[in-house]
């Protein structure tokens, strides 16, 4: 499963995306990894372990930033129209995933 995950990473990135959310624990090291990925893609990434870090009241998540601590960013998510990529580590819930999903859809529509 970990390198299902990893293959499909790497496909997702090809892909004209805005933001990425990685879903999964800070010690995993499939999920840092494709953390990794994101950044060595330049692509704008936000690791969380829980959808309880994603506010979809507030726009605002609570994210650890590859090799550095938890940072609160205000306003993640840009008005408009924007493409967002959602993966996940192989161990996290797939409910996990379902509600981060659906708190994006949430604030996208306010």
């Amino acid at each position: 499963a970990t390198q299902e995950r990893q293959d499909a990473m790497f496909s997702l990135v090809d892909e004209p995306l805005d933001l990425l959310v990685v879903i999964g624990g800070y010690n995993s090291s499939n999920t840092t990894h494709l953390q990794e990925i994101a950044v060595s893609r330049g692509i704008r990434s936000f690791h969380i372990d829980t959808p309880d870090r994603l506010d979809s009241t507030a726009n605002t998540i609570e994210h650890k930033p590859l090799g550095d601590a938890l940072t609160t960013e205000a306003d993640f998510l840009p008005a408009g129209p924007v493409t967002v990529g959602i993966t996940s580590g192989a161990s996290t819930p797939d409910r996990a995933v379902e509600e981060v999903i659906e708190k994006l859809m949430r604030l996208s529509e306010s």
